[in-house]
């Protein structure tokens, strides 16, 4: 189980042969212990904690230790646009990534056996597990703000083992509350999933046309925030090998966008309070044309004007004395700034 720090956690005593009593004992947490059957919990700092729980019927006592049973994670560890492809790590066992092997058999693996680009990928060695058992790879935090909806993108590679055709799963998932909740945004399974031809030994790709891209679009509002993670959650029925690299945060969008939303964003207005006339300074290098209108408070639209250099004057004598909305747009985005007229 995890969250973010500062959120909570409800724990309920599920003890049964006529328990009448318990006491929990919540390493990290707060409040530290409890008798209540049903306690919430809230956890202040990141990290990793025990849970345990005592019960007793009035002649016995039970004891249950959870270890490593709680994790919290920090808020916005990694900033978006972000670019993963396993190249600066020496496991999968870090602040960044999390695994979750319930079956406790083959799991998520850093390898340099196969990579889409530079020298390490993601690997589960399905080849070798027995099937239907499940596989998560968790990713820490992302802090993620950007001014329209944006794209994630990952590659992976995949192959069935020569005469067999399974029903392996790879889905992919997001969550906008730190892993609270998620929202599965792709699920591939059976030959949509399989990415080179089937072979009767452990499958490693050999160039590029052996993986895929998937695009995941959407990522509006409700992911802008500091608490957005993603996870891999893979289903074995008897498969080959699978690995994931190039997992791609916003970057492919913002790239396209980020020139203008800079130059939008940091535009200046002076002199602000004004009482005459208002200039707006743009780094406007590659002369893109801009649009600036000045509403009122009340949402009525005082100018229209056109910039394209760097540099534009407003005349505003007939402005009346208040507050002023400046709206400036290009390429489809939006930036609003407040003045004052004295």
């Amino acid at each position: 189980t995890s969250v973010c720090k500062g959120e909570t956690i409800t724990f309920t005593d599920k003890s049964y042969h006529g328990a009448t009593g318990r006491t929990w004992t919540f390493q990290g947490g707060t409040p530290s212990t409890s008798t209540d059957s049903i306690v919430t919990v809230t956890y202040n700092d990141a990290g990793t904690y025990n849970v345990t729980l005592a019960a007793t019927n009035g002649i016995n006592t039970v004891t249950k230790n959870a270890t490593s049973y709680i994790t919290i994670l920090p808020t916005g560890t990694t900033t978006a646009p972000y670019y993963e492809s396993f190249e600066t790590y020496s496991s999968l066992t870090n602040s960044t990534w999390y695994l979750n092997n319930p079956d406790q058999d083959e799991t998520f693996e850093l390898t340099n056996k196969a990579a889409n680009t530079g020298s390490f990928s993601a690997m589960l060695n399905n080849f070798s597990a027995t099937p239907n058992r499940v596989d998560e790879l968790v990713s820490g935090t992302y802090s993620l703000n950007l001014p329209v909806a944006t794209t994630i993108e990952f590659k992976y590679a995949f192959a069935f083992k020569t005469g067999a055709a399974g029903n392996d799963r790879l889905r992919f998932f997001v969550s906008s509350d730190c892993g609270a909740t998620w929202a599965q945004r792709r699920s591939l399974t059976g030959t949509q999933l399989s990415t080179a031809a089937a072979t009767d030994v452990p499958f490693y790709p050999q160039s590029s046309g052996e993986w895929k891209t998937v695009s995941i679009t959407g990522i509006n509002n409700a992911f802008m925030n500091d608490k957005l993670r993603v996870k891999f959650v893979f289903e074995g029925d008897g498969g080959n090998n699978l690995f994931i690299e190039d997992i791609n945060i916003a970057n492919a969008v913002y790239t396209g966008i980020s020139e203008t939303f800079n130059l939008l964003n940091e535009a200046e207005i002076y002199p602000n309070p004004f009482s005459h006339n208002v200039s707006i300074i743009l780094q406007n290098e590659n002369q893109q044309q801009v649009t600036c209108k000045i509403f009122d408070v009340v949402g009525n639209i005082i100018t229209t004007e056109k910039i394209i250099g760097k540099e534009h004057h407003i005349n505003t004598q007939h402005f009346s004395r208040g507050v002023y909305i400046v709206l400036l747009e290009a390429n489809g985005l939006i930036i609003r700034k407040k003045i004052i007229k004295q």
